[in-house]
């Protein structure tokens, strides 16, 4: 009994220490819904997260010699960082935001934690050994404050837009460790040797594209800016328009 505890208590200090930046992106994520939304698409993501972290613990050395997933798992995290960033209302190509409505939220909630946890699962199944009920366990309780800590950042970004930045930069930079990680990627653009000129450039891409979202949202402000009504204007004094003195003298015309 002590050894279960003591190796569920292993799993849920690993987990926790490992998954700041997880808490982070998950609470950006939910931020773009409704309030009354947030808990729901947290819990439900976090659920499928839950489930879907032990099922890869269980067989994560073997899923991670597969090639292309590390990479798979890259870009759908740039494509999640560069949807956060959009204006809220831009709908022209992609459609709604990926966290306006409660299902998108939560599968991106699922995607993210996913690809951004490789770390967490190698560590964890290493210290587990096979234990499939040490895993849960351990990951249950985990999890579970590891969301909590998602719906106040959650929260918190209503408060501090700049927060939606930085979970956009963490994504980017996991991406960019996923490239370089994978068993047939990694190797042809040398991945371990240049690791952190790939790290740079992925910042660099998301940065760029928060940039030309906020010029893209000034100038659309800009242009749909209300025009002067009358009332802010004066009132225009037609030529040969009759105009008449204070003191009751006769009506004149201009010339």
């Amino acid at each position: 009994m002590l050894a279960v505890v003591l190796g569920a208590g292993g799993i849920v200090l690993i987990d926790i220490v490992l998954s700041g930046d997880n808490a982070l992106v998950i609470g950006a994520a939910a931020s773009r819904l409704p309030r009354r939304r947030q808990t729901a698409a947290i819990i439900g993501g976090g659920i499928a997260a839950t489930v879907f972290r032990i099922i890869l613990t269980v067989g994560a050395t073997e899923l991670l010699r597969i090639p292309l997933l590390q990479t798979v798992g890259g870009v759908a995290l740039l494509i999640i960082a560069c949807r956060m960033l959009l204006p809220e209302g831009d709908t022209d190509r992609l459609g709604k935001h990926t966290s306006d409505q409660l299902l998108p939220a939560i599968i991106t909630i699922l995607i993210a934690d996913a690809t951004m946890s490789i770390d967490n699962i190698l560590a964890v199944g290493a210290l587990a050994r096979g234990n499939v009920a040490l895993v849960a366990i351990g990951l249950l309780v985990s999890m579970t404050i590891l969301f909590a800590a998602s719906a106040l950042i959650a929260r918190l970004i209503e408060h501090f837009s700049w927060l939606l930045d930085l979970a956009a930069l963490v994504i980017a930079y996991t991406a960019a460790n996923l490239f370089v990680s994978d068993p047939l990627v990694g190797p042809l653009i040398a991945g371990r040797q240049f690791a952190l000129v790939y790290q740079i450039a992925a910042v660099a891409l998301v940065l760029l594209f928060d940039v030309g979202a906020r010029l893209r949202k000034s100038r659309r402000s800009q242009t749909l800016a209300p025009a002067p009504t009358t009332a802010d204007s004066p009132p225009l004094r037609l030529v040969g328009s009759v105009s008449s003195s204070d003191d009751g003298a006769e009506p004149t015309t201009d010339a």
